[in-house]
């Protein structure tokens, strides 16, 4: 797999392997698959399609549940050291599929992360679009995912894979998915009143950089946001005191602006309000995308 001349685009490899599983056809999938035998022939490991893209798996929970993952990678003998991708239900006379957000499974510190980030992979968007059953695909608007839906009315309704897992429903014969849990999503704006008060907030410091930056030859090398050790309040300033901390933001944002092309002050008003976060947000209807240039500010 690859972009150069006569190798496959990660799309190309998920359209080949994919099967657009429903309960029924995943189930008949899994039986089929004859596990691999070796070392970890106990291990039960049977891969989705290509036996070589082993980390591709189709696991059996019980009957009634199966699913599918697009990280169960060989050097990890734990079976449960890995994320589900899409997994399938089947309840009465309902199929039930869920897509899962990634999750930081590797992160000791915090396993059960959300690592929606994931699925900006070629790889990975594409094996989950490929392997949803018709009616639903994945769907990037403006570099957010999402699933789409297919309706009765020949519509299509969008709702987010980026907050968590969502769940799809339909009766057994039914053509069409209803959704069952899904995220509601913001769009966030500045509120200009609390805006106007930081950077009124931000004059004294401003005046003390002019000062002050001329006269460090060593900066302190930061690459980050410079103000998100100190809080969105390091410039309020009690008397005629300066505190300690502005010689260290100073330091910090000297070493920005050498690859800065703009005014510094434009620079620190943008990491002040990220630290700040002077938002206001308003409620997007179900099914309905969006893209919400503060988006990675409130996570």
């Amino acid at each position: 797999m690859g972009f150069g001349y006569g190798t496959r685009s990660p799309e190309q490899v998920q359209r080949d392997n994919g099967g657009r599983f429903t309960f029924d056809t995943i189930q008949a999938r899994y039986e089929a698959i004859k596990p691999i035998s070796g070392k970890r022939k106990d291990l039960n490991v049977r891969p989705l399609n290509e036996r070589r893209r082993d980390w591709e798996r189709v696991f059996k929970v019980n009957d009634n549940e199966y699913y599918i993952s697009h990280d169960a990678w060989r050097g990890h003998q734990d079976n449960d050291i890995h994320n589900r991708s899409i997994t399938w239900f089947k309840r009465g006379d309902f199929e039930i599929v869920v897509v899962h957000t990634p999750k930081s499974v590797w992160n000791k510190e915090n396993p059960h992360r959300l690592a929606y980030y994931q699925l900006s992979s070629p790889s990975i968007f594409y094996f989950y679009d490929y392997n949803l059953p018709i009616g639903l695909s994945m769907a990037n608007y403006k570099s957010c995912k999402y699933v789409a839906v297919n309706r009765e009315d020949g519509q299509i309704n969008y709702y987010s894979a980026e907050h968590g897992d969502i769940t799809f429903q339909r009766r057994s014969g039914d053509k069409y998915w209803n959704p069952v849990v899904v995220h509601r999503e913001f769009k966030h704006s500045l509120d200009r009143s609390k805006t106007k008060e930081l950077r009124k907030s931000l004059e004294p410091f401003l005046e003390y950089y002019k000062v002050v930056e001329p006269l460090i030859d060593k900066t302190s090398y930061y690459y980050g946001n410079a103000l998100e050790d100190f809080g969105s309040g390091v410039f309020n300033k009690v008397g005629d005191d300066v505190p300690e901390s502005w010689f260290k933001i100073v330091e910090r944002y000297k070493h920005k602006n050498q690859w800065y092309r703009g005014d510094v002050k434009n620079l620190i008003i943008k990491d002040l309000y990220q630290v700040a976060k002077p938002l206001v947000k308003e409620p997007v209807p179900l099914g309905t995308p969006v893209r919400d240039r503060y988006r990675t500010w409130v996570r």
